[in-house]
């Protein structure tokens, strides 16, 4: 049937014709409409034509193209429009044509209506698309219809994704349908009624499909209307707040040790916040010791970070006190961070300014600098240090640093001033053939700082073939000692360590094995110790052994000689650690033969002890609850061969997580059952998280809506007015109800663009909004916003079911959407009662009113889906829909003669 399409905008120079109103689309193929447009004025004219389709739609219309039509022409156009894969197949889709008339600056929209066919071999459709959940129960429930209207029995499986609590499980549901037969789904929603009035508008997707990969998709609608609702729990700014009591060893007065951590955030507007943290001293303790306090008070903006209080900085020089930190970072890239500090321990003023330069895309500097001033120890250290670092492509990248340090020392024993320059070079480089690692830094003996003297190179060169590699790797570390160092110092870090050989292995999937075979050279402690050397195997592999067992190990195997000292003989190592998991168990095991570190290389040497002991540790992981309790408990054997002993512990962690109270409760520990030592300890931690309200800081506002009656035509809601109540409206996203004095409430909620929806307004009959079902008000701070009622246009309607006499069949003839569609494109739906009735009030104007088919089986077909109804000069109309039950018919057959 084809349909001219008039619309109230239109220019009048163009009458536009489609051939088809109403158009039906066969999966995602495309379908084939045609538009006719005659030129009815009396001047040539040139035109453009755009065709608009639902979003993922497809078209092979060619748009922006421009046309030339003199008096009385015609031009005939195919439009051919694809449906999305996802496109629902209950639903009306606009299609439409914008005719772009230049020479009077006019645009005027024509369109026709696409509709997705069901399936061919089976459909489902939705009972009703949008569920209010029940304010009585507990549970509220959705349904949906499937019908297999093939000939053959058809499985189904029923997927749901939604975070809402279900009555069934949300993945994995199977049914089976027998041919011809259909059947309800019915699911409940579960929601506390306490948490109706915070409860914001959810969907539920629900994913049918068969095995033959035909598969539909349908957007249930969840919401819950209340006359008062709040956004946000409260109206003025909040401050997320944590505090957590720690009791360590708390079973061992000796021991014991108890402190608090807090911590909190306030987030203000334009992209600001405030936060502090906070830990306390020890207390309840009877060894103090020195001062564990530690907090700060931060401001964070777009660009700016202050913070005041104990900051912590890992640099040159271990930065570590009380102070002030601020860093600033430009849209450009740039960054600069200041912190200045008097020193946690001892008395020294410590500073750090660190700076990075984004030179491209690809490269920058990095600039450090840092000060040292040890009034204690009265030695003072200034170094800077600038790194260049340049990326070439995703595959390289280069670093390049240099620094200058000088080094002051004023003692009453030691007077020195000094010094000293540090520089370095890294580069990654990864392809599919090989991939080149290095990293090299080295020290000045009289650089100043942690790394004063210290020489480190880590490389490795691999080439790779498929899912193997090979290569080669070379590692040096080595600290030369210089005046300044304390004995300590000289202990800890004189010496040299290298290491070089070859590498090889292979990765596939979950599995891995990596092999090294090395010397390794090691002097640590002071340059006069013995230096031994190693041969040294080493290998690390893991493998997935099912789909949830996995075995990881580590060994290594080496032989160690005493450099000049012909007297020791070699010495022999094997060592290996590994675990065997599953999800939530596993063992965990370690076996030590043998020295193979400097330490225990000398300690044998100097004693004649040698390292032989073995450890195994089996676990096990649990949840219980929905995870509200999760535990690990593990215990562990060790066999000190060399030393005789034998011992046996466990381990617990034990954690209760309340996620709705904010309440988190740990208890872990552990217990040597062999012999009573200092390693036992029992420990709790109890957190608790709660959103603290900042009293006279607002930060939301409250929007009353008040609909009314207006009696008198005046707009102002004043004495012999009516409230509007029982109204279902929506503001935003959110639904309501209105009261006795027709109002509802939408509390701490932000200054934006509100929409308010007044088209499911369906108790008030011959009343339509002055303004439109559709308003806007721009929000900025609490008010009132009014809403007026005039007498409106009515159409009302029923559904008239004829049913097979002979037919025991039920049909129920409630919640079935009914739509009217204006001239303009503007939609409004109400849904039938249980008698099958529905009304709607409309703006005066002429409709296409359609009922929603597609939830009726093969039983029952309506005999038209689409009627017409004309309130341009009425001021009610009534219309039927029919819908007829298939009649049963009997096939006689007749037997042939011979």
């Amino acid at each position: 049937m084809s349909t001219e399409i008039a619309v109230a905008q239109a220019n009048h120079d163009f009458r536009v014709v489609f051939m088809k109103d109403t158009l039906y689309q066969t999966g995602n193929s495309f379908s084939f409409n045609r538009v006719t447009i005659t030129n009815i004025s009396s001047i040539k004219q040139a035109i453009g034509l755009d065709l608009t389709v639902p979003e993922n739609w497809q078209t092979l219309f060619d748009n922006h193209k421009i046309f030339q039509l003199g008096p009385n022409e015609t031009l005939e156009l195919p439009i051919r429009v694809a449906a999305s894969y996802r496109a629902l197949s209950n639903k009306l889709y606009p299609v439409i044509l914008t005719i772009n008339n230049s020479a009077i600056g006019a645009k005027t929209d024509y369109h026709y209506f696409a509709k997705v066919m069901a399936n061919a071999n089976w459909r489902a459709a939705l009972i009703n698309a949008d569920v209010k959940l029940d304010r009585i129960n507990k549970e509220t429930y959705f349904q949906f219809r499937i019908s297999n209207t093939g000939n053959v029995t058809q499985q189904f499986d029923i997927n749901y994704k939604t975070g809402l609590n279900l009555t069934v499980a949300k993945r994995n549901n199977h049914i089976s349908l027998q041919a011809g037969r259909d059947t309800i789904i019915r699911v409940g929603i579960i929601v506390q009624k306490k948490y109706l009035q915070e409860f914001k508008p959810q969907n539920v997707e629900i994913e049918i499909s068969t095995k033959d990969k035909n598969q539909q998709t349908f957007i249930q609608h969840v919401y819950s209307n209340n006359t008062v609702f709040f956004e946000n729990p409260s109206g003025w700014y909040t401050a997320p707040l944590s505090v957590e009591l720690v009791s360590q060893n708390f079973s061992n007065k000796q021991q014991k040790i108890n402190y608090i951590n807090s911590s909190g955030i306030v987030f203000l507007e334009n992209q600001r916040s405030l936060s502090f943290n906070f830990r306390s001293d020890n207390f309840y303790t009877e060894n103090n010791g020195a001062s564990n306090r530690y907090y700060n008070v931060n401001y964070a903006t777009k660009h700016w970070r202050v913070s005041i209080g104990d900051q912590t900085e890992f640099s040159a020089f271990l930065i570590d006190g009380f102070g002030a930190r601020i860093a600033y970072k430009a849209d450009n890239g740039y960054q600069i961070e200041a912190v200045a500090v008097k020193s946690r321990v001892g008395n020294a003023d410590q500073f750090n300014l660190r700076q990075e330069y984004l030179l491209n895309k690809s490269s920058g500097i990095i600039n450090n600098t840092v000060l040292n001033f040890d009034i204690q120890q009265k030695e003072n250290s200034i170094l800077n240090i600038t790194e260049y670092d340049k990326a070439f492509g995703k595959a390289g990248q280069l670093a390049i640093l240099g620094g200058y340090g000088w080094n002051s020392i004023n003692q009453p024993t030691l007077t020195a001033n000094n010094t000293g320059a540090t520089a370095g070079l890294r580069y990654n480089y990864n392809s599919p053939i090989f991939a080149i690692r290095t990293d090299n830094n080295i020290s000045g003996r009289n650089f100043p700082g942690l790394e004063r003297g210290v020489s480190r190179s880590s490389n490795e060169l691999r080439f790779i073939t498929g899912k193997f590699f090979f290569g080669g790797i070379t590692e040096y570390n080595s600290r030369s000692v210089t005046l300044p160092d304390s004995n300590k110092m000289l202990s800890l870090f004189g010496g040299t360590t290298t290491e070089y050989g070859l590498r090889t292995g292979f990765i596939n999937g979950r599995s891995s094995l990596t092999v090294t075979a090395s010397i390794v050279n090691q002097l640590q402690d002071s340059l006069t110790n013995i230096p031994f050397k190693s041969n040294k195997l080493n290998i690390t592999t893991g493998f997935g052994l099912l789909k949830n067992l996995n075995f990881s190990l580590t060994e290594s195997v080496s032989r160690s000689f005493a450099q000049g000292s012909n007297y020791i003989k070699p010495i022999d190592a094997i060592a290996a650690f590994g675990t065997l998991q599953t999800r939530n168990s596993g063992v965990n095991f370690r076996l030590d033969n043998g020295p193979t570190y400097y330490s225990d290389l000398f300690n044998y040497v100097r004693t004649g002890i040698k390292t032989n002991r073995f450890q195994v540790s089996p676990y096990v992981e649990q949840d219980f609850f929905k995870s509200v309790l999760t535990t690990r408990v593990e215990v562990d054997y060790i066999n000190d061969i060399g030393n005789q002993l034998k011992s046996y512990g466990a381990r617990l962690d034990l954690n209760i997580n309340l996620v709705k109270s904010g309440v988190y409760i740990r208890f872990y520990g552990n217990r040597n059952f062999s012999r009573e030592n200092n390693l036992n300890s029992l420990n709790v931690s109890i957190r608790k998280t709660f959103d603290l309200p900042l009293i006279g800081l607002r930060k939301y506002s409250t929007l009353k809506v008040i609909l009314f009656k207006d009696n008198n035509g005046n707009n102002i809601y004043d004495l012999g007015d009516e409230p509007v109540n029982a109204a279902n409206i929506r503001i935003g996203d959110q639904y309501f109800i209105t009261n006795k004095l027709g109002e509802a409430y939408y509390k701490n909620i932000k200054p934006k663009i509100y929409s308010i929806d007044l088209g499911q307004v369906t108790n008030l009959k011959g009343w339509i909004a002055k303004k439109g079902y559709n308003q806007q008000i721009n929000f900025d701070k609490s008010q009132d916003w009014y809403i007026g009622y005039e007498r409106s246009r009515f159409l009302s309607g029923s559904l008239n079911l004829v049913k097979d006499p002979l037919s025991k069949l039920e049909f129920s003839p409630s919640n079935i959407r009914i739509t009217a569609i204006s001239s303009k494109g503007e939609s409004y739906s109400t849904l039938t009662d249980e008698n099958g009735a529905f009304f709607l009030n409309l703006p005066a104007d002429t409709y296409l009113v359609q009922i929603n088919a597609n939830v009726f089986t093969e039983e029952f077909r309506v005999l038209r889906e689409n009627l017409n109804a004309d309130l341009t000069t009425k001021s009610e109309e009534a219309l039927v829909f029919e819908v007829r039950e298939r009649k049963r018919t009997i096939n006689i057959r007749k037997n042939k003669s011979n």
